[in-house]
C-alpha cells in the first residue's frame, strides 16, 4: 500500500485559506486596539510652566519718576518635579515706563503701558499687566453711619483725594464677628461690639481710610435723638432747611436757639395828649398832672361815649404787664375807637376820665404802648449774638427789628416757622432760651415764646432748655400758672459745677438736667436720678472721641437718658 506524500502528523491548508485566516486575525487586533496603559507608556510627558506676579495688577498707578521692583516668579514642572525657572520682562510703551531685565519699572510720563512677564525658556508662557503712570491715591476718608443695630446694614462711602488716577478701593472689616463689609462698602452688623472697617486704595499706594463701627443694643425708641440746631451737617444750622432735613431723616425731635429781636418802642407814635377846660373846683388839684393842665374847651359829643365806655371797662389801674397783655385785644379795640375821634372829642374823653379820680386816658395810652411794643418784635432762631457765623452779617440780633432781619436776611428762620416745621413732621420742638451778658430776657419775651408755642397747640409736648435758671423759671411759671400746662418740660443746661447745678434743678422744680457729654459722672447721674430728675446729654459731635462718649452714656446701657442731641444720625 502506498504512503501519502505529506509528512505524517503535519496539517496543510491551501494557500487561499491561510490568507483569509491572517486577514481575519488582523481585523480583530485592529478592532480591539492596544491597551491604554501600553499607549501611555509609549508617549513622552510634556513640561508645564506657570507665572506668578504679586505686587502689580491692572489697578496699579505709579507716580512719574518713581520706581517699582516687580515681584514675579516662574516654575516648570517636569516628570512630577517642580523647579523655578527664569523670567523676562517687557514694556509695551517705553516712553511711559521702562522695565529692566531684573523687573525694575521706572515711570517716565503719564500714560498707560503693558508690562509683560514671560518665561525665558518658554516665551509663549506669559502674563500681560496694564499699569498707569499718573497720580496715586494720597488720602481716603470714609463716611457713613457708625452706629448700627444688630442685623441692620448701612453703606459706607470712601472719598479719595481729588485728582487720583484710580479711585477704586477694597473693603475689609477687622472683626467680622461684629460687622462684615462687602466689595461695595455695605456693612452688616453681626454682633455687639466695635470694629474698624477699612477702605484701601487698589492702586498699590497702600493708602487706606477707616471708619469705626459700633453695633449697639439700644434702639431709637429708648432715647429721643434730637437734631442739634437742626440737621446742620446737611444745611446751615438753625435754618428752615436744617429743620426740614431733620424731619426728612427721621429725627423725632429737633433743637433750636431762640432770641428776641429788637422792640419797636421808639417807633410807637401815640396821639398827642388832649387838654380840657375843667376847673380846679371840678377836679382836685392833686389828680391833675402839672404837665397836663386843662386849657382847652371840651365839646359835649355823644360820639365819645363808646370810647369812654370801652376804656373804663378795661380797669387798667394797678395791673402788671402780664395782666395788661392779657387784655391786648380789648385795649387795641378801645384805642381804635379813641383814635378815630377829633381833638375836641378826645379832650372830652380825657375830661370825663379825669373825673374818675386820676388821668385814666394816660393810663390807657401807656397800656396801649405796652401792647404795641409787645407785638412789634419777634423771636428769631440763631445761636450767636450776631449773624456772622451763619449769615455773614456782623449785626447784633436783638438790635435789629424783625422787619429789618427779614429784609436783609431772608434765609433766617423765625420761631413760628420752626414750630410749623416741627408740627408738620411730628417732631418734638426743643427750644433753648438764649441770654447774653448784655441782654436780660424780659417777661414779655418769655410770654411771646410760650404764646407762639400755644398757638401751634404744642404746649404739652415742647421741651424748654436754658443755661440760665431765671429764664427757665420764667418759662416754667408762665407755662404752668398762666396757660395751665400741667407740667412744663424744663431741662437745665450746664457744662460745669455739675453737682450744684443738679441741686438748682431740684430746688426750682425743673423736669431734668441736660449735661455736656464730657461732664458725665456717676455721682452726677445718680444724684439727678435720686432727685427724680430726668437726664439728657449734649452734644455729640461727628468725631470718634465724642462717639465714645455716646457709646458710654447710652450704648453701654450704663445710663438711661431722656434725650441726646446730635450733629448727625446715630441710628439706622
Amino acid at each position: 500500500m502506498k504512503r501519502d506524500n505529506k509528512e505524517k502528523g503535519s496539517l496543510r491548508f491551501p494557500p487561499a485559506r491561510v490568507l483569509s485566516m491572517l486577514l481575519i486575525l488582523a481585523m480583530f487586533v485592529t478592532m480591539v486596539g492596544v491597551p491604554q496603559e501600553v499607549q501611555a507608556k509609549s508617549k513622552k510627558k510634556k513640561a508645564t510652566y506657570s507665572i506668578s506676579v504679586n505686587n502689580i495688577n491692572s489697578n496699579t498707578v505709579l507716580r512719574k519718576g518713581s520706581t517699582l521692583k516687580i515681584q514675579a516668579s516662574a516654575t516648570v514642572t517636569k516628570k512630577g518635579v517642580k523647579k523655578s525657572t527664569p523670567v523676562k520682562f517687557r514694556s509695551s510703551k517705553k516712553k511711559v515706563a521702562t522695565v529692566s531685565s531684573k523687573g525694575k519699572i521706572k515711570a517716565k510720563k503719564k500714560g498707560t503701558t503693558y508690562i509683560t512677564v514671560y518665561c525665558k525658556k518658554k516665551p509663549s508662557k506669559k502674563k500681560k499687566i496694564k499699569i498707569r503712570v499718573g497720580t496715586p491715591v494720597s488720602s481716603i476718608s470714609v463716611s457713613g453711619s457708625r452706629y448700627l443695630n444688630k442685623g441692620r446694614s448701612s453703606t459706607l462711602k470712601a472719598s479719595v483725594n481729588k485728582g487720583a488716577t484710580n479711585k477704586s478701593v477694597t473693603w475689609r472689616s477687622d472683626n467680622p464677628a461684629v460687622a462684615t463689609v462687602n466689595k461695595s462698602g455695605k456693612v452688616t452688623a453681626k454682633g455687639y461690639g466695635s470694629c474698624n472697617v477699612y477702605a484701601t486704595a487698589k492702586d498699590g499706594s497702600g493708602v487706606r481710610g477707616a471708619r469705626t463701627i459700633i453695633v449697639h443694643h439700644y434702639t431709637r425708641d429708648e432715647v429721643v435723638w434730637i437734631a442739634h440746631r437742626g440737621f446742620h451737617t446737611k444745611h446751615t444750622e438753625n435754618t428752615a432747611n436744617a429743620f426740614r432735613a431733620a424731619g426728612d431723616n427721621g429725627f423725632p425731635a429737633c433743637e433750636c436757639d431762640a432770641i428776641a429781636t429788637r422792640h419797636s418802642t421808639y417807633n410807637v407814635v401815640l396821639p398827642p395828649m388832649p387838654t380840657t377846660t375843667l376847673s380846679s373846683a371840678e377836679i382836685p388839684e392833686d389828680t391833675i398832672p402839672s404837665a397836663l393842665s386843662p386849657n382847652v374847651s371840651a365839646a359835649s359829643d355823644p360820639n365819645v361815649d363808646p370810647a369812654i365806655d370801652a376804656i373804663r371797662a378795661l380797669s387798667l389801674n394797678g395791673l402788671d404787664t402780664d395782666a395788661v397783655l392779657d387784655k391786648a385785644a380789648e385795649i387795641k379795640g378801645a384805642f381804635d375807637l379813641y383814635n378815630g375821634l377829633n381833638d375836641a372829642q378826645k379832650s372830652e374823653v380825657r375830661a370825663e376820665l379825669m373825673t374818675d379820680g386820676d388821668d385814666g386816658l394816660l393810663t390807657f395810652l401807656n397800656a396801649y404802648a405796652n401792647v404795641y411794643e409787645y407785638e412789634s418784635y419777634d423771636i428769631v432762631i440763631n445761636h450767636d449774638e450776631t449773624f456772622s457765623r451763619t449769615m455773614g452779617l456782623n449785626a447784633v440780633v436783638y438790635n435789629m427789628s424783625a422787619e429789618e432781619i427779614r429784609q436783609r436776611l431772608p434765609k433766617v428762620c423765625f420761631l413760628d416757622e420752626y414750630l410749623d416745621i416741627c408740627k408738620s413732621y411730628g417732631m418734638v420742638p426743643v427750644i433753648e432760651i438764649k441770654k447774653f451778658d448784655n441782654y436780660a430776657i424780659r417777661k414779655e419775651e418769655v410770654r411771646k415764646i410760650v404764646k407762639l408755642v400755644e398757638s401751634k397747640d404744642l404746649q404739652n409736648v415742647v421741651v424748654y432748655t436754658s443755661f440760665h435758671a431765671d429764664s427757665l423759671s420764667l418759662i416754667k411759671e408762665y407755662a404752668e400758672k398762666t396757660l395751665g400746662v400741667n407740667k412744663s418740660k424744663t431741662y437745665y443746661l450746664f457744662n460745669s459745677n455739675v453737682m450744684s447745678k443738679v441741686e438748682t434743678a431740684r430746688s426750682r422744680g425743673y423736669t431734668g438736667v441736660s449735661v455736656k457729654t464730657t461732664e458725665f459722672t456717676d455721682s452726677m447721674y445718680n444724684a439727678a436720678k435720686a432727685y427724680g430728675l430726668g437726664v439728657s446729654a449734649w452734644t455729640y459731635k461727628n468725631d470718634l472721641t465724642s462717639d465714645g462718649y455716646l457709646y458710654e452714656h447710652v450704648g453701654s446701657g450704663k445710663y438711661q437718658l431722656d434725650f441726646a442731641s446730635l450733629d448727625y444720625k446715630a441710628f439706622n
